[in-house]
């Protein structure tokens, strides 16, 4: 839609109001209505009744919005109105039509990371007042603004964009911090007590006006084109080379899962993967099994293992009741990571603690300190440096919004936590673990969680998992972080639903489509990777980061590149001229609905069915990814 000079997107299944441009510039990435229950978990509006109607100059959107959810049920009224002078005023009007408990109601509006980052920007503030800054570079641990009704930016020379809020006092968080890659700026401020009580009839009023002010030729600038995919002859990538190599790469062995079989272990070791992380959150029997389980595992596939371990304050009758287990271990304790449940973050002195007491029993292990929950923990939390070999956390894209997309947008910011993170311990090693679809745990519930109900899946398992989706999605994740300096990386779990290989059972669950016994398909981006462990690593870049991603991989006179496609339309990429790595042409092997069948059931094939290409371009199916080997003269 267009709004005079800005055009944006509204997505009618969720009231989201996204990528608001002038021209090619982003000004603002999304704006929407959050519900958030007393667990900062997410109520999705289900939405209906839209209508459109062109008044004059404007044209307006109107719906309704349900959102329901065991005790909460509150419904709202959205209106979109859209001028030809440019300015976008987005209205909602609620009422409880029950009582409950909320951490949040209201909008939510989002500022673009590639364009704010490190940009000037001018507040207002409730109460009056006024004040200029910058959007921050590194990531921020804290809010850089707070008791904001508006907030302006620089979009082209003497052009600002402004966004005006009515109805609660507004405050500006780093998102990066949970790898969104945006700052958002939302009510109520955090400062003011959480969950607070909705009662009955209550109704809710808030109003964001987003408009430009100054006078530029900018104002007049016509909508974006059409995406360069369209071209006949797309342009090639940059090759992005800072230097790095491919991080070691390793996977998460199940709690409580069933060993898997002769089979799926031959299609681990054939991964060679760098390690198998354990957590050892406590001395349970469940949890001593499991490291008896994975340490076989690792010892069959050749990997070292990584022991993730609580500090909290059962550490030392853990470290007891393990320490037999430590002396026989079959394959090589390589790093020790320690988390804390009750701070968020290990402190130096339980990494000391912990190192003392492992010394004489994994010799040569490095120990790392951070947490098992976001970087935000990480960032807020810090540890002294000194005491440690290594900081560690996790990464989830679906922390605040759960479409393809917004998964893809937070690809941009994976790569931010690890620099930030190098900054704020002094360059030590990053080691990213574990990285998941879902969120494993929820750090900031303020109570426990409800089961799932019957017949439904666990949250911590997205259906997405045995998808091409997902695929691509994990290629672009080991560019970014990759690309960035990160020196272990955790994908996954071995097996099962949150896995590389398929249960051995159908799914009891709805949504999970796969063949039991196979791989899903991100399986295939790790095979694809095992053969250039330690290689010198580039990231490929399109100019179209919600588009595709690539990596160029170079070792001992090997070069391949890989490439996804996150959308679900074909569409064209440039390639690098293959002379550009010494050679004469590229040697595909794909992955795409097509070849999805075979390469779940029978994923040792995939590589035998290659063909060659010489030019220029190369089409990708939906969701595809593809491996591009050069072929030397």
């Amino acid at each position: 839609m267009q709004a005079g000079p800005l055009s944006a997107r509204f997505e009618s299944d969720s009231g989201l109001l996204r990528h608001v441009r002038l021209g090619q510039t982003e000004v603002w990435r999304g704006l929407y209505v959050a519900v958030r229950d007393h667990n900062w978990e997410v109520v999705e509006p289900v939405i209906s009744r839209v209508e459109r109607a062109e008044q004059g100059d404007a044209i307006e959107l109107s719906f309704r919005a349900d959102c329901r959810r065991d005790e909460i049920q509150f419904v709202w009224f959205g209106s979109v109105r859209l001028q030809a002078s440019g300015a976008i005023r987005y209205e909602m009007r609620g009422q409880a039509e029950s009582a409950f408990l909320k951490n949040r109601i209201g909008f939510c509006l989002l500022h673009p990371i590639k364009e704010c980052a490190g940009a000037r920007c001018s507040t207002r503030h409730a109460g009056g007042g006024a004040a200029e800054g910058r959007f921050p570079e590194r990531i921020a641990p804290h809010q850089p603004f707070k008791g904001l009704v508006a907030i302006g930016h620089e979009v082209a020379p003497g052009v600002e964009g402004l966004a005006a809020f009515e109805g609660d006092v507004f405050e500006t968080e780093d998102q990066r911090n949970w790898t969104d890659a945006s700052y958002k700026t939302y009510c109520t401020p955090l400062d003011e007590p959480f969950p607070v009580r909705v009662e009955s009839g209550e109704s809710f009023f808030q109003a964001v006006t987003l408009s430009l002010t100054g006078s530029s030729p900018s104002l007049t600038t016509s909508p974006p084109q059409p995406r360069a995919s369209a071209g006949p002859q797309p342009a090639a990538p940059e090759i992005v080379d800072t230097g790095e190599r491919l991080p070691d790469l390793g996977f998460t062995f199940p709690h409580r899962a069933p060993p898997p079989s002769d089979t799926q272990r031959g299609r681990l070791a054939a991964l060679a993967p760098a390690h198998l992380r354990i957590d050892l959150r406590d001395a349970s029997p469940d949890r001593l099994a499991d490291l008896e389980s994975a340490d076989g595992l690792a010892a069959q596939i050749g990997a070292d293992l990584d022991l993730a371990i609580c500090v909290d304050g059962h550490l030392d009758a853990t470290l007891d009741r393990v320490a037999p287990l430590l002396v026989d271990l079959a394959s090589r304790v390589a790093v020790w990571s320690a988390y804390s449940d009750e701070k968020k973050t290990a402190s130096a002195a339980d990494v000391t603690r912990v190192r003392e007491r492992v010394a004489g029993l994994t010799p040569g292990a490095r120990c790392f300190g951070g947490t098992r929950a976001y970087f935000a923990e990480l960032n807020r939390n810090r540890p002294a440096p000194d005491a440690l070999d290594g900081v560690t956390y996790s990464i989830n894209p679906q922390v605040h919004a759960f479409d393809d997309l917004s998964l893809v947008e937070t690809l941009e910011a994976q790569g931010q936590t690890v620099t930030s993170a190098q900054a704020l311990s002094g360059g030590l090693p990053v080691a990213v673990a574990p990285i998941t679809l879902r969120p494993q745990f929820n750090p900031n519930a303020t109570a426990a969680e409800p089961p799932p109900p019957p017949g439904h899946a666990p949250p911590r398992f997205d259906p997405r998992q045995t998808g091409l989706f997902a695929a691509g999605w994990t290629l672009g994740s080991v560019a970014q972080l990759g690309a960035a300096g990160a020196s272990r990386l955790t994908y996954y779990e071995t097996h099962g639903l949150g896995g590389l290989l398929a249960p051995l059972e159908p799914s009891p669950f709805g949504g999970f489509s796969y063949e039991p016994g196979g791989v899903f398909p991100l399986y295939h981006v790790f095979q694809w990777l095992s053969g250039f462990r330690g290689a010198a690593l580039s990231r490929l870049d399109w100019g179209r980061p919600l588009e595709v991603s690539g990596v160029a991989l170079r070792s001992s006179g090997a070069e391949r590149l890989m490439v996804a496609n996150h959308t679900g339309e074909s569409t064209r990429v440039g390639l690098p001229p293959a002379s550009a790595f010494g050679g004469v042409g590229y040697e595909l092997c794909v992955l795409d609905a097509d070849s999805l069948r075979r390469a779940t059931a029978e994923p040792e094939t995939l590589l035998s069915d290659r063909r060659r290409v010489e030019g220029p371009s190369l089409g990708l199916a939906p969701h595809a990814v593809v491996v591009a080997d050069v072929i030397r003269g």
